[in-house]
């Protein structure tokens, strides 16, 4: 089956003093299909996006977000109003 998967929303990383660099993926299945942004700013809510078209077959699959870092952080997704930070998949049809 086609599946159309993406991640939208917002994300704010802060590791403390350093100035480090850092990006999200989106996994599906442990893999990475989709990747966002490179933040080099703490503080600053950044635009969290991507998306693929994939080949899946029938049965379970998982999806997930993974955040790779220079420096250790923390790293926050907004969950409020419109700009909720989402992981989403639409299946398009078998092939």
């Amino acid at each position: 089956r086609q599946v159309l998967v993406w991640m939208d929303g917002l994300a704010l990383f802060d590791d403390g003093s350093n100035i480090g660099e850092g990006s999200i993926h989106l996994l599906v299945d442990g893999n990475s299909v989709a990747g966002s942004w490179k933040w080099t700013d703490d503080n600053m809510w950044t635009n969290v996006k991507g998306q693929r078209l994939i080949d899946l077959g029938s049965g379970s699959h998982s999806m997930n977000v993974r955040v790779n870092t220079q420096y250790a952080g923390v790293v926050k997704v907004n969950s409020d109003g419109a700009f909720q930070t989402c992981i989403n998949y639409l299946v398009l049809g078998a092939q």
